[in-house]
């Protein structure tokens, strides 16, 4: 159940409603708009003003990334390193602006395509104050600190009932969200419900997480959707794969894993033949599988950069760890050991 996208940006009639925000909040005295949060923000994200907003968070002390046009992951090599000050000098022009999670934020992105779900989902957060960030309706993402928390956690993966993969992740450590900028998919700035800079981010426990990932499991099973979620991830089949060529981590993952496990892994369904389908569509090609064991991604609407080939390992790296193959490569040396 995806919301009805309203009119992009870049057609006639989006260009029209872009032009007539952005004037109708040039005729307001900047200082009347500061504070107010959404409005000056989403002012600035629709003139362009990426840098000066970037400048804003950053003094607010977020880590940030930029998200380059079109996308909604950093394509910056290395990116959860990069120094914030040296980033927001020179901020790269119609870039986005990504929080870098973990230290002092992180997000509880609900990817679920439903919003009856969000909805008592987000009952359990009834007498917290939170603020919501929206970008494809009905997912909402929540920031939050939760100091149990030092690596990515996840929810069980649901398909619906329309073959769509819906999850809740916890992004923490090598992690980011698009916090300011333009969804690619709704060509609309991405909304928030509150102010950010302001609000006083809640502090949920490990428990809070349990709670709602039990809560999720009893919705989509209840309204008949497949738990598709392995009992065990790849990384831990390793001890078991053969030394055929190669002692690098990667190496050694992309000869214990096969591409379409992996694909699965991260939502991606068979179309026919060698052809897949992204997550969050129905049917349509959007990438294909070669003999090689690798994959090649035609679609710009996942964290996946089109045009471009991936190998087991690869796809680890991009979904898992914000494109940074060396905290993959530590992941898995770390899991050999605990194997070992």
């Amino acid at each position: 159940m995806i919301a009805k996208k309203v009119p992009p940006l870049n057609s006639t009639q989006g260009r029209t409603k872009r032009r007539k925000l952005s004037n109708d909040m040039n005729t307001i005295n900047d200082n009347s708009v500061v504070g107010k949060g959404l409005s000056y923000y989403t002012m600035l994200v629709l003139q362009g003003r990426m840098d000066e907003l970037a400048k804003l968070l950053y003094e607010k002390g977020f880590e940030l990334c930029p998200i380059a046009p079109g996308k909604k992951y950093p394509t910056i090599p290395g990116w959860p390193k990069k120094d914030t000050a040296t980033l927001v000098k020179n901020w790269p022009k119609d870039h986005g602006i990504g929080i870098r999670t973990g230290r002092k934020i992180m997000g509880l992105d609900t990817d679920i395509y439903h919003k009856t779900v969000i909805r008592e989902l987000l009952h359990l957060f009834d007498g917290i104050s939170y603020i919501t960030r929206v970008g494809m309706p009905p997912k909402t993402l929540i920031p939050v600190v939760c100091p149990g928390i030092k690596k990515k956690v996840c929810s069980d993966k649901w398909i619906d009932k329309n073959g769509v993969v819906n999850q809740i992740e916890i992004l923490s450590h090598g992690q980011q969200f698009v916090a300011y900028g333009i969804h690619p998919e709704t060509e609309q700035p991405y909304q928030w419900s509150g102010d950010l800079f302001t609000h006083e981010l809640p502090v949920i426990s490990t428990a809070m997480i349990d709670s709602l990932f039990t809560r999720f499991n009893e919705l989509a099973g209840n309204a008949g959707w497949t738990n598709i979620t392995t009992k065990k991830r790849k990384t831990y089949k390793i001890r078991k794969a053969g030394n055929k060529s190669g002692n690098k981590p990667g190496d050694i993952y992309n000869r214990c894993c096969s591409i379409t496990d992996v694909l699965e892994e991260y939502g991606w369904k068979l179309y026919r033949g060698n052809y897949w389908t992204r997550p969050g569509k129905k049917h349509g090609v959007s990438g294909t599988v070669f003999d090689n064991n690798t994959f090649y991604c035609f679609t710009s609407s996942t964290c996946l950069e089109p045009g471009r080939s991936y190998d087991c390992f690869g796809l680890l790296a991009m979904y898992e760890y914000g494109g940074d193959f060396s905290l993959a490569a530590n992941a898995v040396l770390r899991t050999l050991r605990e194997v070992a």
